[in-house]
């Protein structure tokens, strides 16, 4: 291949990946593998008690509809780690995590410690957050 080519190459497959298109086969592997290095990076950083860098690894890849990252930040929420506590948010991204993954026994703690206002709340917010995010 010649310089130009490679160059017009290189372009192509920047653009691709910045607008978050995926034209190539393997290339959603390559997008996933990046998703679960950064929530990897959350976890250390989790572990180190670093909670706001937690957060700034998980918050991303929550509001992208992963589900463990969803039920991470709903942990952090609850316990007030790296964020005010927030006992509505910290439900409404356990809900979000219930869907797929073991988040509702959590869900039962936070909702113990919650008024039923709070819960429709919750509960409300993250209907709009799937009606925002799920596409039909």
């Amino acid at each position: 291949m010649t310089l130009f080519r490679l160059l017009k190459h290189g372009l192509i497959v920047s653009i691709i990946l910045a607008n978050g298109v995926v034209m190539a086969p393997g290339a959603w592997g390559f997008h996933w593998k990046i998703q679960e290095a950064q929530f990897e990076r959350g976890l250390k950083a989790y572990n180190k008690k670093d909670y706001a860098a937690a957060l700034t690894a998980w918050e991303p890849l929550a509001e992208k509809g992963m589900t463990d990252a969803q039920f991470k930040l709903g942990v952090l929420y609850a316990n007030g780690q790296g964020v005010r506590k927030n006992m509505i948010l910290a439900d409404m991204w356990l809900i979000l995590a219930g869907e797929k993954i073991d988040g509702n026994k959590n869900r039962k703690k936070v909702e113990k410690k919650m008024t039923p206002k709070q819960i429709a709340e919750a509960k409300r917010l993250a209907g709009e957050w799937m009606e925002k995010h799920i596409k039909k």
